[in-house]
């Protein structure tokens, strides 16, 4: 799995709250594929602000259980739908407490696998799914289309910002060359929406979500 010079390398962020776990995934993904750039999170929180201030992800590869809670599964939920807005992101969830309910959670949260720590050969397993994952996703040059788009958003949002926040207050907004393209408050729908778009159009969309509270709470 070799990147040409003019492409980034590719981006994994692995999600932990126990180092040693870090430390391991991280020097096996390292291991399997020369041709990445790995950064590590030790909770939801650092995980946002990575998410936030970095250049996309390839793939992320989250803790269900953290803090003793299910944090992995809030940093997919609404809250944490920042790193999703760039749609070509995979997401592998993985567990030390493996149950039916938390499976089908993360399958919800559109999660593209759920791997238990318990199963024999964990770790291969993982790693397996993490080429699978990689060498499945399309062109990568179409994730730099994105983030162009995204880019375009983000400027669309603060160009109209007071009119969004009234309109739109605590919506999901998929934002195409300035123009609000679709609009959804629950974002399992949102995702669903947007997966379902044309491929070329998804990649030209960058995402926005309007906080509650309007105006008053938007960031900056």
């Amino acid at each position: 799995m070799t990147m040409s010079a003019d492409i980034p390398p590719y981006r994994i962020l692995v999600v932990d709250d126990n180092p040693r776990e870090r430390v391991a995934i991280r020097g096996s993904i390292e291991d399997e594929i020369p041709d990445c750039v790995v950064c590590e999170a030790e909770d939801v929180e650092e995980a946002r602000q990575v998410l936030e201030s970095e250049e996309p992800f390839d793939l992320v590869i989250v803790d269900l259980r953290m803090n003793n809670a299910d944090e992995g599964l809030e940093l997919l939920g609404r809250k944490g739908a920042i790193y999703r807005r760039y749609a070509q992101t995979r997401v592998i969830m993985l567990t030390a407490h493996p149950t039916v309910e938390s499976a089908s959670k993360a399958c919800e949260a559109h999660a593209d696998a759920y791997i238990s720590k318990l199963w024999e050969d964990s770790t291969k397993k993982l790693m397996e799914k993490v080429r699978e994952l990689l060498e499945q996703r399309e062109e990568r040059e179409d994730m730099w289309r994105q983030v162009e788009g995204q880019r375009k958003a983000d400027e669309a949002f603060l160009a109209h910002r007071a009119e969004w926040s009234r309109k739109y207050a605590g919506r999901f907004l998929a934002v195409q060359n300035g123009e609000v393209v679709l609009v959804k408050q629950n974002h399992r729908e949102f995702w669903d929406a947007l997966d379902n778009m044309p491929h070329e159009q998804r990649l030209d969309v960058g995402i926005v979500e309007v906080p509650q509270g309007g105006l008053h709470n938007a960031n900056g």
